[in-house]
């Protein structure tokens, strides 16, 4: 048997690295999501509960619990950037992932850095647009 993580450092145990890693968030967000089922609601936004505007997250947890349930019209409400946004970051987390596991190194190329920076700044300004809309 091998241990979760063992010290060698060659592109195998680097893939089991990821794959413990990718294990234990698919499994987080199972737990978080049959929570949810079972109680009705999830972990609410502190930024929303203070501020009583909408955080460039709010949303999400309903998008992808209604792409789960194969609901895009609901999805796009829930969180319409986010949405649109999601097969860009994948790429970008892909990118990530594969450049650890062959070569080792944790930092994205430059194109990746550039998608996710671009991926934040939607994010703020759906979340700006979304905000002043709701109280215009």
């Amino acid at each position: 048997m091998f241990p979760l993580f063992p010290p060698a450092d060659t592109p195998r145990h680097r893939l089991q690295r990821v794959l413990v890693f990718y294990a234990l968030l698919l499994a987080s967000a199972c737990v978080y999501a049959d929570i949810w089922n079972l109680l009705g609601f999830g972990i609410p936004c502190l930024f929303h509960s203070v501020t009583g505007y909408l955080c460039p997250g709010c949303g999400g947890s309903r998008m992808f619990a209604s792409l789960l349930r194969g609901d895009i019209a609901t999805a796009w409400k829930s969180h319409a950037a986010l949405l649109c946004l999601l097969p860009l970051g994948l790429a970008a987390v892909g990118d990530i992932t594969v450049r650890y596991v062959r070569h080792g190194i944790k930092h994205p190329h430059k194109w990746a850095s550039a998608l996710l920076w671009f991926m934040i700044a939607v994010l703020l300004a759906f979340c700006l647009w979304r905000n002043l809309r709701g109280f215009s």
